[in-house]
């Protein structure tokens, strides 16, 4: 099995960014690696799995990217009708 598989690396993200802490004015914090975990594993698991020199990862912040996909740079309708 390889090294550094999906579920690793986002695992480490998560432990690394885990104690992160920000002072005034943010009041609020949301992790979209743990909140949208299942669907991002999901994309990786069907777009990911392949060899290649770069993948694109981020997130397109609010109420119509990953906050309601959990795929980077998503687009909702395009997740639902053409990703399924």
């Amino acid at each position: 099995m390889p090294r550094w598989t999906p579920e690793r690396i986002i695992a480490d993200l998560i432990a690394g960014t885990r104690s992160l802490t920000f002072g005034a004015p943010v009041t609020h914090v949301y992790n979209p690696l743990i909140y949208a975990r299942e669907p991002h594993m999901r994309y990786w698991a069907d777009y990911g799995t392949r060899p290649k020199r770069v993948i694109l990862v981020g997130m397109n912040p609010g109420p119509w990217g990953m906050v309601q996909t959990g795929i980077p740079f998503g687009d909702p309708e395009m997740v639902r009708d053409w990703l399924r």
